[in-house]
């Protein structure tokens, strides 16, 4: 069976970014949302040299879909699973908006977890309640990565309120 209880939006599919130094997924409106995560996917990291190996992975809040430079980042909580195959997470821990969280050569074929308080972001902007992940790196040969949003609706219904 299918759950209505969670919401889970698409918001970038698996991707190679070795060609650009920050990439960003697109907009996703959470405001119809009691809780909000973005789930992002690694595949291969691997960095050029010592001194460029790593990344750094913030959210981003703005007033509508469209990009503009009106953006703030967010704080929020992020956690790490262990090896793939196993039902193991790291201790939930708090992130600034200016620091983010940083990804390191050994987050290979890991899944990070980023929880965000939809009520704290409306607190930061005077309309709308838009959201988008923004990963900046260091100089790299492969940063694979994909990201998915899942949220609780405000109200769970048979047709889910849109995302975007």
């Amino acid at each position: 069976m299918i759950s209505l209880e969670k919401q889970i939006v698409n918001i970038l599919g698996p991707i190679d970014n070795t060609t650009t130094a920050t990439k960003e997924t697109g907009y996703v409106d959470i405001s119809g949302f009691t809780d909000f995560s973005f789930l992002i996917q690694l595949g291969v990291v691997t960095f050029a040299s010592a001194d460029t190996a790593s990344a750094v992975i913030t959210v981003e809040a703005a007033t509508s879909a469209a990009s503009s430079a009106t953006e703030v980042q967010v704080n929020g909580i992020y956690r790490w699973t262990a090896t793939v195959g196993t039902d193991t997470w790291g201790t939930p821990t708090a992130f600034t908006a200016a620091t983010g969280v940083a990804v390191a050569a050994d987050a290979d074929n890991m899944l990070l977890e980023i929880a965000i308080d939809p009520s704290v972001v409306a607190g930061l902007l005077d309309t709308g309640c838009w959201l988008r992940v923004v990963m900046t790196e260091g100089e790299n040969t492969a940063f694979v990565m994909g990201v998915i949003g899942i949220g609780t609706p405000r109200y769970a219904a048979t047709t889910m309120v849109s995302a975007s």
